[in-house]
């Protein structure tokens, strides 16, 4: 009897449990007991991370900001300690104040990554402790199981050169090199003059601007003393630039070899002369009529200067050179006549051994003496793409420079002067590398940038 109860008693617990696990109801309650934990966690993996991220971001905004302010004090302070406030100051405009959970760290001293140089660079560190929430379900306890996490940002500024690019440059060492007298329409937008010379006394310093400025002119460059009437920026005692033309008449003797047995006797261009890919012409060349030279030639005038004569006259010279070359028993001569009239329509080329060329004048001579080259008005007309090289000129402009092509416009002269409406027109520094033109340049200041 004992025994069949002991029977019926297991029948029971065995039906119960069948029905048991054959009942789905509850399941899911069960389930999401068993992975409340987890699931809470990895909740507040996804809402605190997204939030450090949040939070970093904001800091990298603030730590940019605050190391160019930084560095900008710098500039003005290099000795001081004021970068510190100025940085500080402009990072708690930005939301993060130093002080608390967020500390800002400014320092000096720093190693600039290119495009800087040296050690004189400003870093700066944003950062904050954010307190750990839910993520500690899973056991994570914070940066050094602070029970905060540690959310930082940093950035680097420091000076970096800026070059600047010259459309004039002036030889002449103890001169004015750059003059103007009263230009009151004189436009040279986009175009940066630059003087070698290092004159610096009172009203004859190496710049030198009288009635009026050159309004348009960005800057205004010189070893010694740099005219602030000249309009735009004025900066003095800046490097002098070291002639980088010279190499064209090294790099190609062959076209400047003088093959003209010592006799200069002159020659006329009229519409049948024949131009080689390397012209040579013995002595002054005439123009009669309207010329026009074949692209890509190289044109040598040996001991001669060019003469347009008069409005009737032309020279179209598309991607070419006229080289004014003298002999060294020779002595300069006035390259370009200043005569009654004509055109001169001419465009370097850009490439080849005379790339960015339109008008050169050999360096290589017996002289040093500067003769003056003046162009009145249109005497002649000047539509020129290119570099007008000519050391040893005394260069005046009174009249309109327009171009021939891109819009590149460069000089090299031994000094440089304007008068009355001369004007440099069409952005003459915007196409010089279309044009092939390499321009004179030199470094006279320094900018505060972000470099990391």
């Amino acid at each position: 009897m004992a025994n069949r109860n002991y029977q019926e008693f297991c029948a029971r617990i065995l039906r119960r449990l069948r029905r048991y696990a054959g009942d789905r109801r509850g399941n899911i309650s069960t389930m999401v007991a068993l992975l409340i934990v987890p699931l809470v966690g990895l909740l507040g993996l996804a809402t605190e991370t997204g939030g450090w991220y949040v939070i970093h971001r904001g800091a990298q905004n603030a730590a940019d900001a605050a190391v160019v302010a930084a560095a900008q004090n710098g500039l003005i302070n290099p000795s001081g300690t004021t970068y510190i406030t100025e940085a500080r100051s402009v990072s708690a405009n930005l939301g993060y104040a130093n002080g608390g959970s967020t500390t800002v760290t400014p320092v000096n001293g720093q190693a600039c990554p290119a495009p800087g140089t040296g050690s004189a660079c400003y870093k700066v560190t944003v950062s904050r402790d954010v307190p750990i929430n839910l993520i500690k379900i899973l056991g994570y306890t914070g940066t050094g199981g602070s029970g905060t996490q540690t959310v930082s940002a940093s950035a680097i500024a420091g000076p970096v050169n800026v070059v600047t690019n010259y459309c004039v440059l002036t030889l002449g060492l103890h001169n004015e090199g750059i003059t103007l007298n009263g230009a009151p329409t004189a436009d040279f937008s986009g175009c940066n003059f630059m003087s070698n010379s290092d004159s610096t006394s009172g009203g004859h310093g190496a710049t030198n601007c009288n009635g009026s400025s050159f309004t348009k002119a960005d800057l205004v460059a010189a070893v010694g003393t740099a005219d602030p009437n000249c309009g735009g920026v004025a900066y003095s005692g800046a490097t002098a630039i070291v002639d980088p033309y010279t190499h064209y008449a090294t790099d190609n003797p062959s076209d400047l070899t003088d093959t003209c047995s010592g006799s200069y006797p002159g020659a006329v261009w009229n519409s049948s002369t024949i131009f080689t890919p390397v012209s040579k012409f013995c002595g002054n060349v005439t123009v009669n009529g309207a010329v026009t030279i074949p692209s890509g030639t190289v044109v040598v005038i040996q001991n001669g200067s060019l003469d347009l004569v008069d409005n009737s006259r032309s020279v179209t010279a598309p991607n070419s050179t006229i080289v004014f070359n003298t002999t060294p028993s020779g002595t300069n001569k006035v390259p370009i006549v200043e005569s009654g009239g004509g055109t001169l329509s001419i465009s370097s080329p850009n490439t080849g051994p005379w790339s960015g060329v339109a008008l050169y004048q050999n360096r290589q001579n017996g002289s040093t003496v500067p003769v003056t080259q003046s162009f009145s008005g249109n005497k002649p007309t000047w539509n020129v793409t290119g570099l007008v090289y000519m050391p040893y000129v005394d260069m005046e402009f009174k009249g309109i420079v327009s171009k021939y092509g891109y819009s590149c416009f460069a000089v090299v002269s031994y000094s440089f002067q304007i008068s009355g409406n001369g004007a440099i027109y069409d952005v003459p520094m915007s196409q010089c590398i279309q044009a092939g033109l390499v321009l004179p340049n030199n470094i006279v200041s320094s900018r505060v940038a972000l470099l990391q």
